[in-house]
């Protein structure tokens, strides 16, 4: 059985799902909401249902809680505030990870054409390895401004909220709201931060007290995603987080009233990845010695640019050690699969793909590390990422 074909059996099995933009997606959702705002948007069928249920509104709010998967929203009351407003279940994008998700609500696109495939991605034609959302060089975490480099420079795709006809705003944590990659996203409409929910809520009524006519409100709240990465996403201390979280949103739509309608859902769900299914790489590891750079991408998507002339070593290295837990892709696999979105992959992505790629079948990591102590990666107890039914469908929630 080739590798494309034991994935195809995942996905058949149900043990995997992929994001083939055959039911409703993350893709389908933003290009709803960017034509309910006069926004541009491409041919999509699931879009024009999800336009027709959110259905027109004065005031447009839009809520990302990364991290919270269908998983998370199952742990909470049947009867409570979030799963009675739930209306559907949407799968994400792969890699299942806040870049790559995060990236296609900025552009409307799948990540085979925006090509931010990971936290993690390696730029050749600049040799440049970067941390995609903080604009960082990877190893050293210098600013790319210092090397005159603004996120146009590195993702091809504009940002939507641009084209938006309604007075349009995104509020973001402080510490965030105003990073190269949070203009990049935004475009040329205005953010604000705030300090927790209620205080998010509370501007948020303010502005749309004071607007003389239609709005688009985008709000990103990290911090369920921040738990379940420490304490797994099962954990009491992300439970009652999400608790909280549920209460904080029921007082937000209590705020704006009738004018208003919430749409709220994830990036990703996440799952919790025992010791053993954290496979390490050294920096002198043989197979980290046939790349022309670390492992980029994501710890459960990560992805290989090999030295020239090593395709084939590396590759029977990888199978050997690995072979079991991953499936190891070419391009023309992940084409074949549609694993980051129907359609030929963009010449960026096809760059930052490289040679490989490697697809986790259980809860199992690749994770690189640069010097002698392990990395705060490594020490994490949920992660995301992968085509497990829990990393990749996240709620569709209607207020």
């Amino acid at each position: 059985m080739s590798e494309r074909e034991r994935v195809a059996e995942w996905v058949s099995s149900g043990s995997a799902v992929l994001p083939d933009g055959q039911r409703p997606n993350l893709v389908s959702l933003i290009r709803a909401l960017s034509r309910l705002c006069g926004g541009a948007a491409q041919p999509d069928a699931h879009a024009d249902v999800l336009a027709e249920e959110v259905g027109e509104a004065e005031h447009l709010v839009f809520v990302l809680i990364d991290g919270m998967g269908i998983s998370h929203v199952r742990q909470l009351e049947p009867d409570g505030f979030l799963r009675r407003h739930q209306r559907d279940e949407l799968t994400s994008v792969y890699p299942s990870a806040t870049a790559s998700a995060i990236t296609t609500l900025a552009t409307g696109c799948w990540p085979s054409q925006h090509g931010v495939v990971g936290w993690w991605s390696y730029v050749p034609e600049r040799d440049l390895a970067l941390t995609c959302l903080p604009f960082l060089e990877r190893f050293s975490g210098a600013p790319l401004a210092r090397r005159g480099l603004v996120p146009t420079d590195l993702y091809p795709q504009a940002a939507l909220l641009r084209d938006f006809t309604r007075d349009t705003c995104c509020y973001q944590f402080a510490r965030i709201a105003d990073s190269a990659y949070s203009r990049y996203f935004r475009g040329d409409s205005p953010g604000g931060s705030y300090e927790d929910l209620p205080d998010a809520a509370a501007t948020i009524q303010g502005r749309l007290a004071q607007a003389d006519g239609p709005t688009y409100t985008y709000l990103y709240f990290s911090l369920i995603d921040e738990a379940s990465h420490t304490h797994g996403p099962a954990g009491e201390a992300t439970l009652e987080l999400l608790r909280r979280v549920e209460a904080d949103l029921e007082a937000l739509a209590g705020a704006l009233g009738p004018s208003a309608r919430i749409v709220v859902t994830a990036d990703h769900g996440l799952i919790e990845v025992p010791e053993a299914g954290k496979h390490v790489l050294t920096h002198d590891d043989p197979l980290v010695a046939l790349l022309r750079t670390p492992p980029s991408g994501e710890p459960r998507a990560p992805v290989f640019h090999v030295q020239p002339g090593e395709l084939e070593r590396f590759a029977q290295g990888f199978r050997a050690r690995f072979g079991e837990r991953f499936a190891l892709l070419d391009l023309d696999d992940v084409e074949a699969l549609s694993l980051y979105g129907p359609g030929k992959l963009h010449a960026t992505a096809r760059q930052r793909l490289g040679d490989f790629v490697a697809v986790a079948h259980d809860r199992d990591v690749i994770l690189y590390r640069p010097g002698e102590r392990p990395t705060s990666t490594e020490l994490l107890v949920g992660y995301h990422g992968g085509l497990l039914p829990d990393e990749m469908l996240i709620p569709l929630i209607l207020i």
